[in-house]
């Protein structure tokens, strides 16, 4: 049977001393104390009790180390000592049948990596004789066929003529599972997240469509609804303009049925002086009334002439805020007559703003507009229209009335597109959306609400006496 050559030992007292091992004999880190034969001779001497204790010392950490620990001799390529946690591990059941293996059987024919088991086993022994202590995983397989990953330490130790392997094991099977595992879970997750991100996508491009879409029709509607206004203006100057232009039409008949009973007179010779001076002072107060009432229709067309260019063509120009209120509200007037509703109006004269009146009429007239149908609701009541000059040359403009109040539920949505509390009765709920617009955008300012239910609301509309060029870029 081959022999390993002796194993140099050192003793406490630093002389040295040789073992023989045999092949297949368990290997020892030092003398066994626990065999007689290995201590027979040796004296008692402190020393020798030493280097026992040392012995017995070496052989616990080595047989009871929790780290499966092996012996190879690279000779033979086997196996010559092993510890507990060694045999525990390869699964061979007792330290004989450990052993008596050859060190290729507990591994399979190919590592992970996709190595020959056999080359990749020679490279790292190689290494590790030539004393480049090697650090390395490797697949392992048991005589049941189950296989578990270990991360191996291999480091030479004995004597240049027989130099042996020290091996120990760390079972990392559980960890590369674990790793596996959430390998596997990032990468389902690495999936889902991108299907996640396809289905987004895809939904923030029909959401971008959906949101186009409704822009386009919001926009129809505010166009529609301020087309509405303006018929609305419309009705109320032809309203207005029947009054003076009927009775112009009165006197004008009167006066054509008067000069024609005159001439027929003239023509009989009946003609007297008293009756000319009669028709002449007659006709001289229905002259002037004539002309009352047709000065009074060519300022009322004047005035819708103004409001409808301002409101439709939006232009830019120096105005007094006053006489633009009086004649948003004036186009209001056959409206009111209906209700019995006050509208007072405190703006001091010279307010001078260089804005766009078109968009501030509109905001008047719908917020007017809004205390009539949601504020007074059908009750009597106050509209008050005030303005101010604020710092900085800032305009702040009030429109508040004495009704119901809004709901404190309500008020953060009443500037919403399309939120109405009468659906169904005839609103749109763009009113006040339009107003905000209007605002935000047109005039350059913002616009607040306040209210305490049964006390009224107020909207108050602050903004620059001289709108941002940025409105002009529209």
């Amino acid at each position: 049977m081959p022999r390993v050559a002796g194993l140099p030992v050192r003793r406490a007292d630093g002389v040295g001393a040789s073992g023989r091992l045999a092949r297949r004999a368990p290997w020892r880190p030092a003398v066994n104390a626990d065999d007689p034969s290995a201590v027979a001779g040796a004296d008692d001497s402190p020393s020798t009790r030493r280097l026992r204790l040392q012995a017995e010392y070496h052989e616990v950490l080595f047989r009871h180390s929790p780290l499966p620990v092996l012996v190879i001799d690279p000779r033979w390529n086997r196996l010559v000592d092993c510890n507990d946690a060694a045999i525990a591990i390869y699964g061979f059941g007792s330290r004989e049948a450990t052993l008596d293996i050859n060190a290729a059987v507990v591994s399979p024919p190919v590592q992970p990596d996709g190595r020959m088991s056999a080359e990749a086993a020679s490279a790292h022994v190689a290494a590790a004789l030539a004393g480049v202590p090697q650090v390395y995983e490797w697949r392992h397989r048991r005589p049941d066929g189950s296989e578990f990953d270990a991360e191996v330490r291999l480091v030479r130790f004995g004597p240049d003529e027989a130099p042996l392997l020290l091996g120990s094991l760390v079972d990392i099977t559980a960890g590369k599972a674990a790793a596996a595992a959430l390998q596997r879970l990032n990468d389902a997750l690495e999936t889902r997240v991108a299907e996640r991100t396809r289905d987004l996508a895809a939904s923030n491009t029909e959401l971008a469509a959906t949101v186009e879409q409704l822009r386009r029709t919001q926009g129809e509607l505010v166009r529609r609804e301020r087309l509405a206004s303006l018929g609305s203006l419309v009705a109320g100057i032809a309203h207005e303009l029947n009054t003076p232009l009927g009775s112009a039409l009165l006197v004008a008949t009167t006066l054509g049925d008067d000069l024609e009973e005159l001439q027929a007179q003239l023509d009989r010779g009946e003609l007297r002086r008293s009756v000319l001076e009669a028709f002449l002072a007659q006709q001289s107060g229905a002259l002037a009334l004539l002309v009352r009432n047709t000065r009074r229709a060519a300022e009322l067309i004047g005035r819708f002439k103004q409001v409808a260019v301002d409101q439709t063509s939006e232009q830019r120009r120096r105005f007094e805020l006053a006489e633009v209120v009086d004649e948003v509200l004036g186009t209001l007037q056959p409206r009111l007559r209906k209700t019995r509703h006050t509208i007072v109006v405190d703006i001091a004269p010279g307010l001078t703003m260089d804005s766009y009146p078109g968009p501030l009429g509109q905001v008047v007239t719908n917020l007017v507009m809004n205390a009539m149908i949601h504020g007074l609701a059908g009750r009597a009541g106050e509209i008050r229209v005030s303005a101010r000059e604020l710092p900085r040359h800032q305009v702040e403009l009030c429109v508040a009335d004495d009704g119901v109040g809004i709901p404190s539920e309500h008020l953060p949505r009443i500037f919403d597109p399309f939120f109405t509390t009468k659906l169904g009765e005839g609103g749109s709920g763009l009113g006040l959306h339009i107003v905000y617009s209007l605002v935000e955008r047109a005039l350059g300012g913002r616009i607040t609400a306040e209210s305490v239910a049964g006390a009224g609301a107020r909207f108050t509309v602050v903004m620059p006496a001289v709108a941002p060029r940025a409105a002009d870029a529209r």
